[in-house]
């Protein structure tokens, strides 16, 4: 991977070819998966975002894009703080280019590897695009964050209800059967890879050690199911986890503050002014929203 941090580009966008087959970073293409989701949308339908020059300008278009599709305030608010946390926690120093490439699905189905243990094949590199540099080449590959998108992520949590000594808590079932490693586990993991990440690329370790929060920041931004489970992994990183010794603020306390915050009603109402969302956007969107919600119901459940 850090052979690609030679391949640099001075905006945040989808690669394309120009008609004299020069490569350039347009605008920002809708991924597979959403058109795969939609797949009766007409595509000039699609608002097309960028190309950025900042990681400041990227971040922020892209959550007040799903802020003004958001179908209720419940999750504008979500957004609202996310866009503080966001704009706020990622290194300054890395704002500007240059942007490198990343590949877009950096996980363990897409890496072969040999007998004798070396990597001798990366797969699936269609839709990728230039990133900012925190989501680029020197990033943790997506196995070893799992804990850091807790809606994705499977591990048993602990009971609230029981003291968090061993003997008291019930059984942790076998990682065969729930296929996840504890947070523990893909904190060593996280470690090892650092390691051996600056051993070819010292200099790129520095951004590989915290590149797990842009990749949440990134998730919790594109995809509104992961929001609410981030943004409580962002809190505990930003204003510290719960002790018996100290304060702390968490996520829900954070959004109850700003629910009815007269900046958060200025934001909202300047997201949907300035990135305002197609038809199909804001309907897709409602559609999602309602279909989890009948899942989740008693009546669907029984």
């Amino acid at each position: 991977m850090s052979q690609l941090k030679d391949i640099t580009f001075q905006k945040i966008g989808s690669l394309e070819l120009d008609d004299d087959g020069i490569l350039s970073v347009g605008p920002i293409l809708p991924s597979w998966e959403n058109l795969n989701r939609q797949p009766d949308r007409d595509y000039s339908s699609w608002v097309l975002q960028g190309p950025f020059t900042s990681v400041h300008a990227f971040l922020s278009t892209t959550i007040s894009h799903q802020t003004s599709c958001a179908p209720s305030r419940g999750f504008q608010t979500q957004l609202t703080l996310l866009r503080m946390l966001a704009l706020s926690l990622p290194d300054p120093s890395l704002d500007g280019p240059p942007f490198v490439l990343s590949m877009p699905d950096f996980n363990y189905q897409n890496i072969f590897v040999a007998d004798d243990g070396r990597v001798s094949c990366l797969i699936d590199w269609d839709g990728i695009d230039a990133v900012p540099i925190q989501g680029g080449y020197a990033r943790y590959p997506s196995w070893i964050t799992r804990d850091w998108d807790p809606s994705m992520y499977g591990y048993p949590e602990p009971s609230p209800y029981l003291s968090e000594s061993a003997v008291d808590q019930p059984p942790m079932p076998p990682r065969e059967e729930i296929f996840e490693d504890s947070p523990t586990i893909l904190q060593q993991f996280r470690d090892e890879y650092l390691a051996a990440y600056a051993s070819v690329d010292p200099a790129g370790a520095r951004i590989t050690r915290n590149s797990h929060i842009y990749e949440a920041i990134s998730i919790a931004a594109s995809n509104w199911i992961c929001t609410g489970g981030i943004l409580s992994k962002l809190a505990g990183y930003a204003f510290g986890l719960p002790s018996d010794d100290h304060q702390f603020l968490t996520a829900y306390e954070l959004q109850g503050a700003l629910e009815n915050a007269a900046w958060t009603a200025d934001y909202i109402e300047d997201a949907e002014r300035f990135t305002p969302p197609s038809a199909e956007s804001k309907e897709h969107w409602e559609m999602r929203v309602n279909s989890i919600t009948v899942a989740r119901s008693p009546a669907h459940s029984s």
